[in-house]
């Protein structure tokens, strides 16, 4: 179990490295190539993301001085919140940790919200539940896990390819890859999450003295639920990154052929 828990944070750590650098490579793109314009993907997915802060602020009673769901700045900032907390409050420093990773688990949420509304009867979110019953113990299975998700859930969206039902689809791929281009902590969210990162260290600690089985299996269970959340993530982002990359284009350049003219 100690392997296993040692194999999977580390798992952990790189995915989300992974999720940040796409998400950090389709802002500088962004900047590059339109910046005059609007992020297609941070309007949707910047506000999901700081309301995702939000709530769990409110959950672990941290006092919100300032919210600011988009609002784009030169060194890369999309948007914010600024809490504060009782720092000799054991219960809101640890909440500092949860709060830090909010938006992982708010955009799982919204994306499975979105597909009930917008793909109705699909076989999406049973896709990703599935994903939750592969045991993920090292790079080879989450490597298969990924490319078993891609290859269902490729099957699954060419199955809405019709007159009907394809404008359903482009917007799905669109607020879906938006909402997971944006669902990883910044750096400012994982900074934040420190002090909460080492009270919940010392809170494990001591249920582990007291429950020493029931605490590993929770630690495991909590960071395999994170392993899939950034699969799901990654696959989702990655979509979003080359359609809406693709749109922009097209855009910029049915612009340019417009004043030309």
């Amino acid at each position: 179990m100690n392997k296993a828990i040692i194999t999977t944070t580390l798992i952990d750590i790189v995915l989300m490295y992974l999720l940040y650098s796409l998400q950090h490579f389709s802002f500088s793109i962004h900047v590059r190539m339109f910046s005059k314009g609007i992020n297609s993907s941070a309007i949707i997915g910047t506000p999901i993301h700081e309301l995702s802060h939000c709530l769990l602020c409110i959950l672990f009673r941290h006092k919100i001085h300032k919210i600011s769901l988009y609002s784009p700045s030169a060194d890369g900032t999309l948007g914010s919140v600024v809490h504060s907390f009782n720092k000799n409050n054991l219960f809101e420093t640890a909440g500092s940790c949860f709060i830090g990773i909010a938006p992982l688990f708010g955009g799982v949420l919204a994306i499975y919200l979105v597909n009930n509304i917008l793909l109705p009867g699909s076989n999406i979110n049973n896709i990703f539940l599935s994903v939750s019953t592969i045991k993920l113990s090292g790079l080879t299975t989450i490597s298969n896990c990924m490319l078993l998700t891609i290859n269902e859930l490729s099957r699954e969206l060419l199955t809405f390819l019709t007159y009907d039902s394809f404008w359903r689809l482009v917007v799905w791929v669109y607020l879906s890859g938006s909402i997971a281009l944006h669902m990883s902590p910044s750096r400012a969210d994982l900074h934040n999450s420190i002090t909460g990162i080492i009270a919940m260290v010392l809170i494990l600690s001591v249920s582990y003295l007291l429950l020493p089985q029931l605490t590993l299996t929770f630690i495991f269970r909590l960071l395999s639920t994170l392993t899939i959340i950034l699969i799901i993530s990654l696959i989702l982002a990655f979509i979003t990154l080359i359609t809406t990359l693709a749109v922009e284009v097209a855009v910029n350049a049915i612009r340019k052929c417009t004043t030309t003219h």
